[in-house]
């Protein structure tokens, strides 16, 4: 059996295919249209769906969608007449709710790949969510939950997942939803562009607790572990379009009554551009605070209904390392596995996974590397092509270029030289990561000795704002010699405190909390970066590298033309295209 999973119409639109049980590809969309965060119709990640494994849409039994609009439709409809919806709004919704249900018109679009003629399901959008990080668990049993901002009515829910069978129990409803709590202060803050919580998780770093009284007025913890918004201090219920596409740009609508906002906690909205305040920071410190105690609590009732020492974790919010990285240590949860695209995209995956487990006994045959790299891979031909294609702006420029052979020990010790020597090094290797992490097949790599290299990346090559951090990835072998944890990160969805003794050693990857995004690596998870990180360690004693994403201000690089015009816009030293090294004299 053959299922394509899609999230379509919203942010972050993907797909993934499921053949015979086994996951074999999956990207967004964003990464082939350059468009970030990119909603839509994922055309484009269909064909590469489709080119990957040579099939023709003929070929594909379902297409799963990760979202069923027909769900709760008695409580949106309740929730609509109760708050007084615009007219105009409904209309937006029923053209949206149209729109996914009519999909076989979208497939007449692609062409050259034949006509789909299997059937058409939609799943429920957190039973996805579950479902993406159960099924690639290697849990026979666990409790999942999900959080996010919203969908199919509901943003929060918690499920006991055994075998082929996933069972929600509990589901918070709209409007109240950590996802847009933490959304809406992020936007109070000048954030306004779709996605950019992450920016506010490192700004907390810089902060302090000042404004953890205040801002509790606007989320109400009760008792039972589940929470409610304070409805008199947001307005995305009365408005239930809460996004405008610009440029295609994806800008959060105003969510917050921003005056009562800024009289209780005494700081002026922040515009896009302005400078940051020591009041920014604050507020940033204590909207993580919160959230994590929300967080924390919802995933502790969670154990408390299931009594199941592994867990799950799915969502958007799912995406907050910090707050994961505080999971074990703050609930009865033994054990831990998080979907590496927790977000919508994510849902993709989901979708389809539900679909096999439940039908004709489907197994789900599992993958450990898989699971991370899942897109789009090139040839040394391909390269060489486009490196002739490019001779003039090489030459140009001043840049030398090198072959080695496949799985070259010689092109490992090229790089680590490279690194020793403060080089900051582009890798394009391999398959596309999945998810928003840079994993090694598309990253940018450092020494993450000395703390001018941090200033480097940020000012002339990532370009973006001083307080982000970069992640470390480690040798999983040498973990808790510098960390206080023993269990592997593989996907960088977790923050962990590094040994006091340690993060002066390493200061471009330690964030001023003394925190880092850990990502740990066996041989079999990465071959090439596991030998570049052994032969580091080898010439410095050091097991860790710096690591952070391949682009510049723009969806990780997917093609090499992308990776090459990255390189050489940029203040990067040396590019590694499979076995070819280019190297900037």
């Amino acid at each position: 059996m053959i299922v394509l999973g899609l999230n379509c119409y919203h942010a972050n639109s993907a797909a993934a295919l499921i053949i015979d049980g086994v996951l074999t590809f999956a990207v967004e969309e964003e990464r082939l249209n350059r468009v970030k965060n990119s909603g839509g119709f994922p055309f484009l990640s269909i064909v590469e769906c489709l080119k990957y494994n040579n099939l023709k849409l003929s070929d594909i039994d379902i297409v799963a969608i990760n979202s069923d609009p027909k769900k709760q439709i008695f409580r949106k409809c309740t929730f609509a007449l109760k708050n007084l919806i615009s007219l105009g709004d409904i209309k937006k919704k029923i053209k949206s709710f149209s729109r996914k249900i009519s999909l076989e018109e979208e497939f007449t679009k692609i062409k050259n790949y034949g006509n789909f003629k299997g059937k058409i399901v939609f799943v429920e959008h957190h039973l996805t969510h579950i479902a993406s990080s159960y099924y690639l668990s290697n849990f026979e049993e666990a409790c999942g939950v999900s959080v996010d901002g919203s969908g199919d009515f509901t943003t929060t829910s918690n499920a006991l997942c055994k075998k082929n069978s996933i069972n929600i129990q509990n589901r918070i409803f709209y409007p109240h939803s950590l996802g847009i709590f933490y959304t809406a202060i992020s936007n109070f803050l000048g954030f306004d562009y779709y996605g950019e919580e992450y920016k506010v998780m490192a700004m907390g770093a810089y902060g302090k607790n000042t404004l953890n009284s205040k801002l509790e007025k606007l989320l109400i913890l009760e008792n039972t572990g589940t929470f409610k918004l304070n409805l008199k201090y947001f307005i995305h219920h009365k408005n239930i379009n809460t996004f405008t596409v610009s440029e295609n740009k994806i800008i959060i609508s105003k969510l917050l009554e921003e005056k009562k906002v800024e009289d209780l906690l005494g700081i002026k909205k922040r515009g896009r551009g302005e400078d940051f305040k020591p009041e920014h920071f604050n507020l940033a410190r204590s909207l993580q605070y919160l959230f994590e105690k929300a967080y924390l609590n919802y995933i502790n009732f969670s154990y408390d209904k299931y009594g199941i020492d592994n867990l799950c974790l799915a969502g958007g919010c799912a995406m907050n390392s910090l707050a994961n990285g505080k999971i074990l240590e703050n609930t009865k949860f033994k054990k831990l596995y998080i979907q590496p695209a927790a977000y919508d995209a994510g849902g993709a995956i989901g979708a389809a996974l539900q679909y096999v487990a439940n039908n004709d006994n489907n197994i789900i045959k599992k993958n450990r590397v898989t699971k991370l790299y899942l897109g789009p891979l090139f040839k040394n031909s391909d390269i060489k092509k486009i490196i002739n294609n490019n001779k003039y702006d090489i030459s140009n420029k001043n840049i030398t270029v090198n072959t080695y052979s496949e799985s070259s020990r010689e092109l490992v010790l090229m790089i680590t030289d490279l690194l020793e020597n403060k080089k900051i090094v582009g890798i394009f290797r391999g398959r596309l990561e999945w998810g928003a992490r840079s994993l090694g097949n598309r990253s940018i790599l450092a020494d993450p000795r000395g703390k001018e290299i941090k200033n480097i990346i940020n000012q002339k090559i990532k370009r973006r704002e001083s307080f982000r951090p970069f992640a470390p990835i480690i040798l999983y072998d040498d973990l808790k010699e510098w960390f206080f944890i023993e269990r592997e990160i593989p996907s960088m969805m977790e923050v962990y405190k590094i040994k006091e003794n340690k993060k002066d050693i390493i200061p471009a990857v330690v964030h001023k909390d003394g925190t880092c995004r850990l990502q740990t690596l066996r041989k079999d998870d990465n071959h090439f970066i596991y030998n570049l990180l052994h032969e580091f360690k080898k010439k410095t004693k050091i097991p860790i590298i710096l690591n952070t994403s391949f682009n510049e201000n723009e969806p990780i690089v997917c093609k090499p033309e992308e990776a090459l015009n990255t390189f050489f816009r940029t203040d990067m030293d040396a590019l590694v295209l499979e076995d070819y090294l280019l190297l900037k004299k």
